[in-house]
């Protein structure tokens, strides 16, 4: 991992598959990525992997952003014998850096952006890595002390794991960061297949649907110091808030679709600003309370979660 990069171009990488609204989501997030960088896509370019590249090459002049489209049966090759989706971004990930051979920032379509992101490629190095945000510690799962952070503690402790042919054991001051945004630097792109590896070596023997973050976070941590982006890039993962967004952004695009790019792009920045209008609605301390008893109980009936 000492190759230096061969250009000074940062990739912004998305994925759009299948549904309507992840293809919605990447427009919008692209859009507010155009307004922001006012149109010049030279040193920070976008990328988006899709199975449809004709819906999204409507909103975007050919050559502006680099549409690679994947096949039906390279999706399900990605996903792996345990068919999980959030496998298949690594794969996507680790072509990106074959094909661009520069620094990636994989933004998850489900953002749009809050300010340019150029101080924010600048930090990344080889010492230096992005994810969105921190959300808890394995020692302390915080407002996110259900199920799957118990879960995480019990398969970091009962398993050691084997990258490139080494023991490795994951302690519990690993933090775990949301993977919606992550900025690797190319020196760095092995890491991707350690991730890879930790996770099938995982999924068998954890039902955990964020295993992935845990794997690329901790492969992150273990070379370089993560910093986050969320002073960048807004992330409307929890699902009140998905569902108010995709109902938004549908409505935006079918309103507006119609206009040329750089009015679109700041239409889709202006009403971006509005994300205080749709508010989540978080957990109670008695939600919290609640939440660990009804745990408890279930380790006391069953023996396990």
């Amino acid at each position: 991992m000492k190759e230096e990069t061969e250009a000074n171009m940062t990739v912004v990488m998305y994925q759009a598959f299948k549904i309507p609204e992840a293809f919605n989501q990447v427009i919008f997030s692209v859009l507010t990525l155009f307004h922001e960088l006012k149109g010049d896509f030279t040193q920070i370019h976008p990328v988006i992997y899709t199975d449809d590249a004709a819906r999204l090459s409507k909103y975007f002049p050919a050559g502006l952003v680099s549409l690679i489209e994947v096949k039906p049966e390279a999706l399900v090759d990605y996903a792996g014998p345990l068919n999980y989706f959030h496998r298949i971004r690594h794969f996507l990930i680790r072509d990106c850096f074959a094909q661009f051979k520069t620094n990636l920032l994989y933004v998850d379509g489900d953002t749009f952006f809050l300010q340019s992101p150029k101080a924010l490629v600048r930090q990344i190095n080889d010492k230096t890595s992005i994810m969105h945000t921190r959300e808890f510690s394995l020692a302390e799962g915080g407002d996110f002390e259900g199920i799957n952070w118990l879960k995480i503690r019990k398969l970091v402790r009962d398993n050691v794991f084997r990258i490139k042919g080494q023991d490795v054991k994951i302690p519990y001051s690993t933090t775990m960061w949301n993977a919606g945004v992550l900025g690797i630097d190319y020196r760095n792109r092995d890491s991707i297949d350690d991730t890879i590896e930790l996770m099938d070596q995982s999924l068998p023997v954890a039902s955990i649907f964020n295993i992935e973050q845990l794997a690329i976070g901790f492969n992150l941590q273990r070379h370089t110091e993560i910093k986050p982006a969320e002073d960048y890039i807004y992330h409307y993962w929890p699902a009140d808030l998905k569902k108010a967004y995709n109902r938004f952004i549908n409505s935006f695009l079918v309103q507006n679709g119609h206009l040329g790019l750089p009015e679109l792009a700041a239409l889709a920045y202006e009403a971006s600003r509005q994300k205080d209008k749709l508010p989540r609605v978080k957990p109670t301390f008695l939600d919290k309370v609640k939440l660990r008893l009804s745990l408890i109980k279930q380790v006391a009936m069953k023996g396990s979660l």
